[in-house]
Order: structure tokens, then C-alpha cells, then sequence
């Protein structure tokens, strides 16, 4: 006679993947949340018709925004979330 042992799947540890985001101010003075992973890349724009420096964070289904901060304190605020 032979004898079967159950068989039992254990969950050890499941991660929650915490979403990384940050706040920034978008060029019409409205404060917008990023979340950083859908970021693809950002590039310092300069608009044409006020002179004025922004940031183009474009995300990974192809929108776009453009912030006031500049290229340095958005790298340093998104480093904070790491």
C-alpha cells in the first residue's frame, strides 16, 4: 500500500512594491504628484515666447509635463525616495 503526502505551497513573503512619487509644480502654478516609475526621461525646455526654464518629464505612454523645477532639484527629489 502506498501512502501519498499531501503536498502544501507556503507563501513565505510577498513584497508590496512600493510606487515611488514625488510632488513638483507644473508651469501654471498647479501642484501635480509624479510617480517616478512611469517616468521614461526629462529634459530642461526653454519656452520661447517668456524666456522662461522648465522641465519636459515625459512618461512612458508618451505624455508630457512641464514643471518649474529645474533638472538638479527634481534628480535630488526623486533621489530622496530611493
Amino acid at each position: 500500500m502506498r501512502y501519498v503526502r499531501p503536498i502544501t505551497k507556503r507563501i513565505t513573503g510577498i513584497r508590496k512594491k512600493r510606487m515611488k512619487m514625488i510632488k513638483t509644480i507644473l508651469h501654471n502654478d498647479r501642484e501635480v504628484t509624479v510617480n517616478l516609475d512611469n517616468v521614461l526621461y526629462a529634459t530642461p525646455v526653454v519656452l520661447e515666447e517668456s524666456g522662461q526654464e522648465l522641465l519636459k518629464i515625459v512618461f512612458l505612454g508618451g505624455a508630457e509635463l512641464d514643471v518649474v523645477d529645474r533638472f538638479h532639484e527634481f534628480y535630488e527629489k526623486a533621489r530622496e525616495q530611493d
